[in-house]
């Protein structure tokens, strides 16, 4: 059967070798930092429902390095998130693209002002500020902020993006700044996966899979031969000089017998884009064993599967370049063999076909209703087609655990789903939660809503369900105020055993105070400000209100003298 899908023009914007270079020219941008430039992670990465934005610059282990406007332009957007960038910079250039500095300590004093003053107003340190040309201009050259640790960042370092201002696609900020980066070194393969299909079914999940390991260019192992449609992945990093970080391959060329059938090439997306990644990669190698391998084959469309039908060699050749021309060769060769017969092929094949499943195509929206599950799939979230199966097990507390599909099956957005609370006990039913069994075998919180004796939520992994109460309320701890005050700041630690901190209020002498968000610490902070809090001398009162995502809520007091 033919698969169908309607994403696949997207794919070919991503992959197809873009003119970008013919659009930049030296000289139009400056580094963001003023330290010698040093990656952690480059642009296109792989990671977890996307693919990296930007690049980041180490920043020597530390926070507060001054980040500087790459180019004359004016700020056009500031945001504050908890999660993701962190405390972020935008700002628009003449010459038609924007920059981004993301994961900041804090703003130049300037733009800090500007920052504060609409928290203070909104109430709020989640915050997201727009602006027009004329408001806020900077030089190139000029401080804007310092770098830092905000949001969803690992370690200190400067996040850095440059976008096309009118279409907001991302741009590999290396096509200006590869000449200022140290590398010398190849990137290397760690593994190569052989995908062999069933003649009828091209879909990966149907394939027989065998990984096989790769050390200093060389298989581990012998490959298999082969008869019948195959395709390949590859496990592989790119690595720089004098640093031990891996890197995404930025270039990725697949050959046989000299002729190339498959190319990655990702120089520019679009955030729109992004969750291809999830097509593009063995998805459940990365669901189930956190691995990345690169599939270097469209089952829509067939690029990069080979047909297998003469008992001769085949001669492949994978070549990985990165952006300073380093290349790595990897030739392999697979032989061709016509199997023997095997009379227990259509046993298996009618057992499996007799296993309760329902089959869903990409190209229409399926819904699926059970006596205590319902799921809406739009058209396009899927692939592939999908044999779809769905069971109960273990009774839990609330409900049993649900079997949505297969933890390893990638989707391209989120769906629907609607699961019965079958003991339903509690007298407040914001208690319940919904969560989700991940890799680990552990269960993480999802965000939903209670309904007439149902969970609702729109999700985006099939897998396992289960619904789960949080009845605990959070807990605050004002121990140590005295003693940051000595530093003009107050540090106050918020922790949930359940379903983490949702959100806080504090309150200084019944007026709001801008507390950041420290969430990686379990703490939230506030820098003494003269807006909330003035040194005085005299004595001040200190409220706290913190919310986890069941509605619990805890509240504590307590005077101090600043």
């Amino acid at each position: 059967m033919k698969q169908r899908t309607g994403c696949f023009l997207a794919l070919l914007l991503i992959f197809a070798s873009l003119p970008v270079k013919a659009q930049v020219f030296d000289g139009d941008f400056q580094l963001p930092l003023r330290i010698f430039p040093v990656l952690s992670a480059n642009f296109g990465e792989l990671r977890s429902d996307h693919f990296h934005s930007g690049v980041d610059f180490k920043t020597q282990g530390v926070v507060g390095k001054s980040v500087h406007s790459v180019a004359n332009g004016y700020v056009s957007r500031i945001s504050v998130r908890k999660y993701g960038y962190g405390k972020a910079l935008y700002i628009d250039h003449p010459n038609g693209f924007t920059s981004v500095y993301a994961h900041l300590e804090y703003l130049s004093p300037a733009l800090d002002s500007v920052l504060r003053e609409a928290q203070y107003r909104k109430e709020s340190y989640e915050i997201n500020l727009q602006f027009n040309k004329d408001e806020l201009p900077v030089k190139q050259g000029e401080i804007v902020a310092y770098s830092g640790n905000t949001g969803g960042s690992g370690g200190p370092h400067l996040h850095f993006e440059i976008r096309d201002t009118k279409t907001e696609e991302i741009i590999d900020p290396l096509l200006w700044y590869a000449p200022y980066i140290k590398d010398r070194v190849k990137p290397r393969i760690q593994a190569l996966a052989i995908y062999q299909f069933d003649e009828q079914d091209l879909r990966s999940a149907k394939a027989k899979k065998d990984i096989l390991p790769v050390a200093g260019n060389q298989l581990q192992r012998a490959l298999p031969s082969c008869w019948g449609k195959i395709a390949f992945g590859l496990k592989a990093y790119d690595h720089m000089s004098d640093t031990h970080n891996i890197y995404g391959v930025q270039l990725l060329r697949l050959f046989l017998d000299d002729k190339e059938i498959f190319r990655q090439d990702l120089s520019r997306f679009s955030f729109d884009n992004t969750r291809y990644i999830n097509y593009i990669t063995d998805y459940e190698e990365w669901a189930l064993h956190r691995s990345w391998i690169m599939r270097s084959f469209f089952p829509h469309n067939g690029q990069g599967i080979v047909e297998i039908n003469e008992e001769r060699a085949y001669h492949f050749r994978y070549e990985l370049s990165d952006r300073h021309g380093n290349v790595c060769v990897f030739p392999f060769v697979i032989q061709g063999k016509k199997p023997q017969t095997d009379e227990n092929i259509e046993a298996a094949e009618n057992a499996e076909a007799s296993a309760p499943y329902r089959l869903l195509f990409p190209d229409f929206q399926n819904d699926l209703l059970y006596t205590d599950a319902y799921l809406r799939i739009p058209a396009g979230t899927l692939y592939e087609a999908l044999d779809f199966r769905f069971h109960r097990t273990q009774q839990a507390a609330y409900s049993p655990v649900y079997h949505l599909g297969e933890a390893g099956t990638p989707l391209h957005r989120k769906i629907d789903i609607a699961l019965a609370v079958k003991n339903d006990i509690l007298k407040n039913p914001q208690a319940y939660y919904l969560a989700y069994r991940n890799h680990k075998n552990e269960w993480d919180y999802v965000d939903a809503r209670y309904e007439n004796g149902w969970m609702l939520a729109s999700v985006n992994r099939l897998g396992d369900y289960q619904i789960m109460a949080d009845t605990i309320s959070p807990k605050i701890s004002l121990t140590n105020i005295d003693n940051d005050l000595k530093n003009d700041l107050i540090r106050i630690l918020v922790q949930d055993q359940e379903t983490d901190i949702a959100r806080y209020q504090v309150y200084i002498d019944g007026k709001w105070a801008l507390f950041e968000d420290d969430y990686k610490r379990d703490a939230i902070f506030y820098r003494v400000d003269g807006i909330a809090l003035q040194r005085n001398g005299s004595q001040h009162h200190l409220k706290v209100c913190v919310w986890d995502f069941c509605g619990n809520c805890t509240e504590k007091e307590t005077l101090f003298i600043y």
